[in-house]
């Protein structure tokens, strides 16, 4: 995947975010092309990349809307997160931190006394 494709990815996962695009609402490759100044190659790419992503979801047999997320959703996604969080924390905690981690950690904390 090219530079420009990456961009691509990243302002329409933004635009999503922001809400700039309603969940529920189907994007064409088209419209999307014009409105970010590039081709639909590199668009059509990143509604894959979206779609794989979560964040978009098929739209019939051609094109694709913004993915509505239920309460279960991200309730779920909370969940996981905090078992993923605890499971880190027990990581850090039975063998701690490596030493370049640990060296810039205590770096960055004498920065914010001084």
């Amino acid at each position: 995947m090219s530079n420009n494709d990456k961009s691509v990815v990243s302002r329409l996962r933004k635009l999503i975010s922001e809400g700039a695009y309603a969940p529920g609402e189907r994007l064409g490759e088209v419209a999307v092309a014009e409105q970010l100044g590039v081709s639909r190659t590199p668009v059509r790419l990143a509604f894959r990349t979206l779609e794989q992503e979560g964040l978009l979801q098929q739209a019939g047999k051609r094109g694709f809307m913004v993915r509505e997320f239920t309460q279960a959703d991200v309730h779920c996604a909370v969940e996981v997160r905090g078992v993923l969080e605890g499971l880190a924390a027990r990581h850090l905690a039975e063998q701690g931190l490596p030493p370049g981690v640990e060296k810039e950690l205590n770096f960055w904390i004498q920065k914010e006394k001084s």
